[in-house]
């Protein structure tokens, strides 16, 4: 038998192998001869009992006649008889008042020792005459079973011994020449010099392909695909290398297109933008166009409704006097009621006065903010809009009286809760306005066309982020919500979820907040579920490389 040099028994298959089959018939050897010795062991302790009771019947009648005959030379004869049997090393009778007699010398170690009494019946009467006591050794049995251990090792090693070598040539002569050969071909191959089919020697399996046969034919399928691989990688390589001689040809010719359309883009982006900042401006006066024409249907209500035709009435009746009007206020009764008519009439006037004043304070105000919007726009188109210290929190209230009207129509209740801590801004406080009034206004618009039938309500809160270092604006509504595809196309320009909206208010918000180093997000669980939305604006409005436009 042999085996191939550098045979790494540790490392290989046939070394694991060999080992385990070892290792399992010790183990299996173990048991047996273990049992074995079991078994052995209780055969020789049960056969030197059964020695010992012999003694009762071939010996104690004998002895017990000596003794009462007082022969102790005879009884020395039987004790030596005892000491004959196997194991047997120590022989002694304890006569009643006499010394004992004793054959034989204890021995150290496990031993088994039987006693047995000696009665003789004389005249009815029976008699104690002594006790006869014997010890047997057991180093004997100890000795026979390390004889039958030594054997029984010796035997199975030397099996195993055999019957592993016989199984690691039967494995060598049917796997692991089969796989080094297998080995062999896969480290030599290679794809520039396409060799044979790979064959083992080994006589064809009669019963069908087995699982080496499997192996070859699976291993020389993969060497036939390599290589066509290997071939159209080839080709596709000396294509690509005709391909690569016209693409600086190409590429020149595709630059010079590229900087037309480039050229052309510019353009185009600059009057997408400046049409972006048109619409942006419109959008935001269109807003407060609404809220100053709800102010001017209030004040003409007002007036339509005012108490000043009752004035004229009570005038006209002291008019339709003439001469008598004197008289008339002295003795007519009608006269003596002008006095509190006219105190509870001026006092009505009073208060329409007091609200045409507000509403006039309004419409300054919504006329004021269209022309700050326009000259920010204006500035914002030339030259950057201008930044100031603001309160965000009152810059809010603000807007809040801007929408105090529709929010209270829609009876929708508002809430706003500012940490004391936020800081000041440094923003341009037009833009700020225009997102802060676009958020509520959409939150307002949410609100009032849900279907839920809920009470309206809208939150909202300033708080200062100390991780970003960003002043967070947030609104809260329990209106219409988001799905999930609307969220992700919100704040494209555009885009819209309200019927007859341009979609350019969220977008223009978006732009802004990115202008000023700040961000924009909103989040929604679906339909019906309200929405959120995040402001971040920043400590102080980053400076923009270009002004002119927005992205």
């Amino acid at each position: 038998m042999t085996f191939k040099t550098g045979f790494k028994w540790g490392s290989s298959i046939a070394g694991r192998l060999v080992f385990h089959i070892l290792l399992m018939s010790s183990v299996v050897t173990l048991l047996a001869t273990g049992i074995q010795l079991y078994l052995d062991y209780h055969s020789d302790t049960s056969r030197l009992g059964a020695q010992l009771e012999q003694i009762d019947q071939s010996f104690v009648q004998s002895i017990t006649d000596d003794v009462w005959n007082i022969d102790f030379a005879q009884v020395a004869v039987h004790l030596n008889g005892i000491l004959q049997m196997p194991d047997v090393v120590h022989v002694r009778v304890d006569p009643v008042d006499f010394d004992p007699i004793s054959v034989g010398e204890p021995i150290p170690g496990r031993k088994m020792t039987r006693q047995v009494q000696l009665y003789l019946e004389k005249d009815g009467r029976k008699n104690f005459l002594g006790t006869l006591t014997v010890e047997a050794t057991m180093n004997g049995v100890y000795q026979r079973l390390q004889r039958r251990v030594s054997i029984v090792l010796v035997t199975q090693a030397i099996k195993t011994f055999l019957v592993s070598a016989f199984m690691l040539f039967i494995f060598n002569q049917i796997l692991i020449r089969h796989l080094e050969k297998i080995a062999a071909k896969a480290r030599d191959f290679s794809l520039d010099d396409p060799s044979v089919a790979l064959r083992l020697d080994r006589k064809p399996s009669t019963h069908g392909p087995d699982e080496l046969e499997d192996v070859v034919s699976a291993f020389n399928q993969m060497q036939d695909a390599l290589q066509r691989s290997y071939s159209q990688l080839l080709d596709n390589h000396r294509e690509l290398n005709h391909h690569k001689e016209n693409l600086e040809r190409l590429v020149e010719e595709r630059t010079s297109e590229l900087h037309a359309t480039q050229q052309s883009m510019i353009q185009t982006a600059h009057q997408a933008g400046m049409a972006e900042i048109a619409i942006g401006v419109l959008h935001h006066i269109g807003n407060t166009l609404n809220s100053l024409n709800i102010s001017a249907h209030v004040i003409n209500e007002t007036l339509r409704k005012s108490s000043i035709e009752k004035v004229g009435r009570a005038n006209q009746l002291v008019d339709d006097q003439g001469d008598q009007r004197q008289t008339f206020l002295e003795s007519d009764p009608r006269a003596r009621n002008l006095t509190t008519y006219y105190y509870q009439v001026g006092k009505q006037l009073c208060r329409e006065h007091e609200h045409l004043d507000r509403e006039a304070k309004k419409l300054e105000g919504f006329i004021k903010d269209i022309k700050d919007t326009i000259f920010s726009q204006q500035e914002y188109a030339h030259v950057g809009s201008p930044a100031q210290s603001i309160d965000l929190a009152n810059l809010f209230r603000e807007v809040l009286r801007l929408e105090q009207l529709s929010l209270a129509q829609a009876r929708i209740e508002i809430d706003l809760a500012v940490d004391n801590t936020t800081p000041r801004t440094v923003l341009p406080v037009n833009k700020v306005r225009f997102v802060m009034h676009q958020l509520l206004k959409n939150a307002r618009e949410a609100v009032k066309h849900s279907e839920t039938n809920t009470l309206g309500r809208i939150q909202c809160a300033i708080r200062y982020q100390t991780d970003t270092k960003l002043v967070q604006f947030e609104i809260r509504d329990n209106g219409v919500g988001i799905n999930e595809q609307d969220l992700l196309n919100i704040f494209r320009s555009g885009y819209s979820t309200k019927e007859g909206s341009r979609g350019f208010g969220l977008h223009a918000c978006a732009n802004i907040l990115a202008e000023l180093g700040g961000n924009l997000t909103a989040h929604s669980a679906g339909p019906n579920q309200g929405a959120t939305f995040q402001a971040a604006f920043p400590i102080k409005a980053r400076e923009l490389r270009d002004p002119k436009m927005v992205n």
